[in-house]
């Protein structure tokens, strides 16, 4: 078990640090409270076990291709998360309901796509196999386990930034506008940071 603690910590400070899903969180957290990420986070944490699932499975096969794959998921994510920035900065929180009269926040497709597209997602995939886990063992239950750690590290992670988001909800609702526009540009500086 000792030969994991570097990738737990390794794992632990990629996931508490921000990145898109936690600014997303803390945004939806802070709108809809920790019952309106739900459906986000279920879509997000499902999309990252099967993705961070294909690159253990499929490292050597991603460590020929992955400049050029590497190249198009930072750009398309890049653009992706600018997207995101400028909802977040439009939105002007004004609270939708759907037909059945309870709030709509983001939802299983939102979550998904943010990880299909996430890079910081994807890289933290990547190396964690390359550097921490095929040293250790080949086998596929390293794989799984690898990835199973990830994935409830990052539900933990999600959680503190969704309640930190409701916790301040009250502080951030008399400033909701500049909110909007600091996560945004947040966003985006998360976008830049991507392909620079």
């Amino acid at each position: 078990m000792k030969a994991w603690y570097p990738l737990i910590v390794y794992l632990c400070i990629q996931c508490i640090t921000p990145g898109p899903n936690n600014f997303t969180c803390l945004y939806l957290g802070a709108k809809y409270g920790m019952k309106g990420i739900i459906p986000f986070m279920i879509g997000s944490k499902a999309a990252l076990f099967v993705k961070t699932l294909l690159c253990g499975t499929f490292n050597m096969l991603l460590a020929n291709y992955l400049p050029a794959v590497a190249k198009w998921l930072t750009w398309i994510g890049a653009a992706y998360m600018v997207y995101l920035a400028v909802i977040m900065m439009m939105s002007g929180w004004k609270e939708t309901k759907d037909s059945g009269g309870k709030y709509s926040g983001g939802t299983v497709r939102d979550g998904i796509s943010l990880q299909v597209f996430n890079g910081k997602s994807w890289m933290v995939a990547i190396s964690m196999f390359a550097v921490y886990v095929t040293p250790i063992s080949t086998g596929f239950g390293a794989v799984l386990f690898a990835t199973i750690l990830f994935v409830s590290l990052a539900i933990v992670s999600s959680l503190i930034w969704t309640a930190f988001g409701w916790g301040l909800r009250d502080l951030i609702a008399k400033f909701k506008k500049p909110f909007g526009i600091v996560m945004g540009l947040a966003l985006i500086w998360c976008a830049v940071k991507a392909v620079l």
